[in-house]
């Protein structure tokens, strides 16, 4: 976590001094297109008052002087499918943008909007213990590090741990195979704000197994599992 925090602290500390240097790109990276600004700042007293601009790292008066676009390759719906032919489309903007500004940048600020972005910034671990006794469940939910970001949903799922299926058509036909852990029954038993520990009971009918699931809103992914058996 130290080494991640002094990497963004680095990233911050170069991209103040390339604004502080005069020249910087601002990219922005679409489904469609990709679009590239070069923005040279100048001295300036600072933003004025009321006008809802920053400081900017102590430049606030700038002007465009390049602009370059290109058609966006390797994005499907908001998120990066190809990385090689998205990086292409990236320097394609950024050469236009350099070309008609005629100068270079070392900096660049990207922007990307996509349907599953996530930030890694803070990294939380979870506790949870699934206690079963006859058809009484117990489930307890704590944070262990850093918050998660909630809500975060907490499913209750029953599965068989095997069963055997024999084959009546295909290129199997005649076989008979065994499958394991086959879901039988999904159930969400409640909300996680991912800050404060919590328990929940459940009533679990029956001999198979159960699993509880504590899993990001999409569904997203899961961040902590416990068996119930």
């Amino acid at each position: 976590m130290t080494d991640l925090y002094q990497s963004q602290r680095a990233m911050r500390n170069l991209r103040r001094q390339a604004m502080q240097r005069g020249v910087i790109a601002v990219m922005d990276i679409g489904t469609f297109k990709v679009a590239c600004l070069i923005l040279k700042f100048g001295v300036s007293d600072g933003p004025r008052e009321g006008s809802g601009v920053g400081s900017m790292a102590g430049q606030a008066a700038f002007r465009v002087i390049g602009a370059g676009t290109t058609c966006s390759r390797g994005v499907r719906f908001g998120e990066i499918a190809a990385m090689r032919e998205t990086e292409r489309a990236v320097r394609t903007a950024l050469q236009n943008a350099q070309k008609m500004a005629q100068t270079r940048v070392d900096h660049a600020i990207l922007t990307f909007s996509g349907g599953e972005l996530r930030s890694y910034g803070l990294e939380g671990n979870v506790e949870i213990e699934a206690d079963r006794s006859g058809d009484a469940l117990l489930v307890r939910i704590a944070p262990t590090g850093a918050a998660l970001n909630g809500p975060l949903s907490i499913n209750l799922v029953r599965f068989l741990p095997m069963r055997s299926s024999r084959i009546t058509s295909g290129e199997n036909a005649g076989l008979e195979l065994e499958y394991t852990n086959i879901v039988d029954g999904w159930s969400v038993l409640g909300e996680w704000n991912g800050r404060e520990p919590v328990e929940i009971r459940a009533t679990l009918e029956g001999e198979h197994p159960a699993a509880v699931l504590v899993q990001q809103p999409g569904p997203g992914a899961i961040v902590a599992a416990a068996l119930a058996e």
